[in-house]
């Protein structure tokens, strides 16, 4: 029979978590056919060892795309979809798992029944690593996001003013991302690990988003992750990816000077603030170009900023304004 869904699971070194996801996908009941397709990017711990167990014991269900040296979030994610057979693609990230065994079955019969419909998404439980602590999560979907799709919805996401939902809770038309990623493939591999966020985008552009209000997904909140880091270097790679991301999308979509402003501003100013703190000069400039490339004008203080960062003289004129202005933020 057709494999009507497959599973995607993208994993690095998740050997603590790997079996919980492929478990939870494992003890899915439908009825259609559905794979599970497993991308490894390059582990260095048991990891692979997991998967491969797995897949010798499910070897008509399990698929695994093993890469030898890393390709980043992005190459792998695409990986997967390339070797995948369904008409739709449900997501897993390896440290995340279901907890619906009925959670396909469901998203399914949505895109089944629904063709304006792109993509469809559930509640889910945040699961706080460090405190051991799990909270539920039940949004209310705006009216908006129940009858709109393209640049009003892509306009709320850039502003971060969606309901939101998590990735792993998921399901999407496949046709829809591999044209987004023929049509348009820097969405998908301009340097950044928002792939979840690329997403979004693609399938706004597509089609509405549809809401099931009950829990499927645990999300889990850990310590090191691709979005969360106790390394402020590390935070500052992730928002200059980000930052990539962003000025494609307004660019693309022409998105007005309001919404450009907004979604730019703040994370402008945190990434030049952090570059002339570090005296990144290399940086400093992409940033400006990413920041020019969409018409944004830099503010007098992002402005003084930026030259601090490429001119150490100005970097040590600077130091008594950024000063007292990080020590006033700090006490607001």
């Amino acid at each position: 029979m057709e494999v009507l869904v497959s599973v995607c699971i993208t994993v690095y070194n998740l050997e603590t978590y790997i079996s919980q996801a492929i478990e939870g996908a494992l003890m899915q009941e439908t009825n259609f056919p559905f794979e599970i397709i497993i991308g490894d990017d390059a582990s260095i711990d048991k990891t692979r060892e997991i998967c491969l167990s797995y897949q010798k014991k499910y070897p008509d269900k399990i698929k695994l795309v093993f890469h030898e040296k890393n390709v980043g979030v992005a190459r792998n994610d695409i990986s997967v979809v390339k070797v995948a057979q369904g008409k739709y693609l449900a997501w897993c990230d390896g440290d995340d798992y279901w907890i619906d065994n009925r959670k396909l079955q469901k998203q399914y019969e949505v895109l089944e029944n629904r063709s304006d419909v792109s993509l469809v998404h559930t509640d889910w439980v945040n699961l706080c690593e460090q405190e051991n602590k799990t909270k539920e999560t039940r949004i209310k979907v705006k009216d908006i996001e129940k009858t709109c799709y393209g640049l009003q919805i892509i306009e709320l996401f850039v502003l971060r003013e969606t309901t939101g939902c998590r990735f792993s809770s998921c399901m999407f038309r496949k046709s829809y991302y591999i044209e987004a990623l023929e049509n348009f493939p820097d969405l998908f591999l301009s340097g950044h690990v928002n792939n979840d966020f690329a997403v979004f985008i693609a399938m706004c552009e597509r089609g509405k988003f549809f809401h099931i209000p009950e829990i499927s997904t645990v999300y889990r909140i850990r310590k090191e992750s691709l979005s969360i880091s106790q390394s402020e270097e590390k935070r500052f790679r992730y928002s200059l990816g980000y930052l990539k991301l962003i000025s494609l999308i307004l660019i693309k979509y022409n998105l007005c000077e309001n919404v450009k402003n907004i979604a730019l501003r703040n994370l402008l100013s945190g990434l030049l603030t952090y570059a002339y703190d570090k005296r990144l000069k290399k940086e400093a400039m992409e940033i400006k170009s990413l920041a020019d490339n969409t018409k944004y004008r830099l503010t007098i203080g992002q402005r003084l900023l930026y030259l601090g960062s490429i001119s150490y003289p100005m970097n040590i004129l600077l130091k008594p304004i950024v000063f007292y202005k990080q020590t006033k933020n700090n006490h607001i």
